[in-house]
């Protein structure tokens, strides 16, 4: 009975401990929550690249006609077509496959993921922007 009784108090005086006080979150907003992030855009382009997956913190989508994608600052983005990550890259303006690599042109993982993205375009003419089908990003889910 003393042990019920013993552990009965330990868990009360948890439970006001945690409703006391306050109710500040110590960055005198009051109100205790975190700022919301800041939403930038930015431009994936060899030629611009549309069907390309992001995530970037809250923020994910495909890429627009001309390789438009949203980032939160401060966060990286991961840029992938299906079951492919391309990499990795804190957020900027524009990415290009060199900056995603952090590589020169002439490195061989450039000039393959240049020939990777071309031979996924709808067209075949990358000099017009390089398009990604929809049917092409299903597919590409169960590529690794």
């Amino acid at each position: 009975m003393r042990i019920h009784i013993v552990t009965i108090a330990i868990v009360a005086s948890g439970l006001l401990s945690g409703c006391g006080g306050g109710g500040s979150g110590g960055d005198g907003s009051g109100g205790g929550s975190t700022p919301s992030a800041q939403i930038q855009s930015g431009r994936f382009i060899d030629s611009p690249v549309q069907g390309l997956s992001y995530r970037s913190g809250n923020q994910s989508g495909i890429t627009d006609n001309t390789g438009a994608f949203t980032y939160e600052a401060g966060q990286d983005i991961v840029f992938s077509v299906g079951g492919v990550t391309l990499g990795t890259i804190a957020g900027a303006e524009v990415i290009t496959p060199v900056e995603l690599l952090a590589a020169s042109s002439s490195d061989l993982e450039v000039v393959n993921m240049v020939r990777f993205l071309s031979l996924l375009d709808v067209d075949g003419d990358s000099s017009n922007g390089i398009r990604i089908s929809s049917e092409v990003q299903s597919i590409s889910v169960n590529w690794q």
